[in-house]
């Protein structure tokens, strides 16, 4: 009897490994669609990704290295487990598979009840996360572009106009066009500042690009590890702590602050209360992240640029060769970004300020 497609591989790559599962394989799909396998063998468990991210020589070998090195650092992270024959990674059909070890532990889910434990590891492991990346070789670095890296996103952009005027089949088309303007318009305004002050003055290394609690392992409330290593490169470290908070806040305090009232589409807090929240996320969850790692004043009063620079990162996974069903919800995504960049800057700086004046005014007694 012929395999199907997914058996077929998965005879192949497994062989590949001399690993034998013990029962049924889990299949899940990670964010941007990698694929994931999870199984019980005699050895253990073990997960086996397929690297539709990170699917160049390039950012495979940066991720194995890179995770190594944090091991190496008390950072825990997935341990590569090599094929049979020494490789690394096993190719099948033009994809690259990669097999890790499985962490003790589990990950929530996104529709789970977070408690504040996973805001107090989550925050405390990335202050950890960054002591470890820190001493990566700093000439080893990703080829995504960087958050900083204007004239890269230019170009990124100029590049994008040209495939949306020839797509222009597509309904979500003009819609995606009309975005360009804006996404310059905000590299022209926050150019100067990030270029001349913000550069000079904060951390720039390895970061993980997409940390929050859903990538990390839990175990008896502590948190065990981290994953999902497919947006690592040199950047800032207040674009991590930035997107890290936003998740928490998005995961935990607005749900605890508002319950069920959340699910109502209808349901619109208001700017005093929405603020009040922000306020209480930001301080605490900087407070955790400082017990483990350094983060001056001075770094901290250019948080409010980061959802400026979140909105020029993320602009970069649009694909006009996607389905016009997806470039439309990309091009929604994105515009609700755009809304929202004065605002949440302006929130943040709230936030921030009774950070930076009780630290200023502990200086002066």
């Amino acid at each position: 009897m012929p395999y199907e497609p997914v058996q077929g591989r998965l005879h192949y790559i497994l062989e590949k490994y001399k690993l034998e599962p013990l029962g049924d394989i889990t299949i899940s799909f990670c964010s941007m669609a990698n694929e994931m396998f999870s199984f019980d063998t005699e050895q253990g468990r073990f997960y086996l990704k397929n690297c539709l991210k990170n699917n160049s020589p390039e950012r495979l070998a940066l991720e194995i290295d890179f995770s190594q090195h944090l091991q190496t650092n008390q950072m825990p992270c997935p341990e590569v487990v090599p094929a049979a024959s020494g490789e690394n990674t096993v190719c099948y059909n033009g994809f690259v598979f990669l097999m890790t070890r499985a962490f003790e532990g589990s990950t929530p889910h996104w529709n789970d009840t977070l408690q504040p434990w996973h805001v107090s590891e989550t925050m405390r492991g990335l202050g950890s996360f960054h002591r470890a990346a820190a001493t990566f070789p700093i000439e080893r670095d990703s080829d995504r572009i960087k958050s900083f890296q204007f004239d890269r996103q230019l170009a990124w952009l100029d590049s994008l106009e040209l495939k949306l005027n020839s797509a222009k089949t597509k309904t979500s088309i003009k819609e995606a066009l009309a975005l360009l303007p804006r996404l310059r318009g905000v590299i022209s305004e926050i150019r100067p500042e990030v270029e001349n002050k913000l550069l000079p003055n904060c951390q720039v290394q390895m970061i993980h690009g997409d940390f929050h609690c859903f990538n990390l392992f839990f175990k008896n409330e502590k948190m065990t590890g981290c994953c999902d290593f497919d947006f690592i490169r040199r950047d800032l470290v207040l674009f991590d702590i930035w997107w890290c908070i936003n998740s928490i806040i998005d995961a935990f305090y607005i749900p605890q602050k508002w319950r069920d009232k959340v699910k109502d589409p209808d349901f619109q807090p208001g700017a005093e209360a929405i603020q009040a929240l922000i306020n209480l996320a930001v301080k605490e969850c900087i407070t955790l992240y400082r017990q483990t790692a350094k983060l001056s004043d001075q770094e901290l009063a250019f948080l409010p640029l980061m959802p400026a620079l979140l909105l020029l990162n993320n602009m970069q996974f649009f694909e006009p060769d996607n389905s016009d069903e997806e470039c439309a919800d990309h091009v929604q995504w994105l515009t609700y970004l755009l809304d929202g960049v004065e605002r949440h800057h302006s929130q943040l700086r709230q936030a921030i300020a009774p950070l930076l004046k009780t630290t200023a005014d502990a200086a002066h007694d």
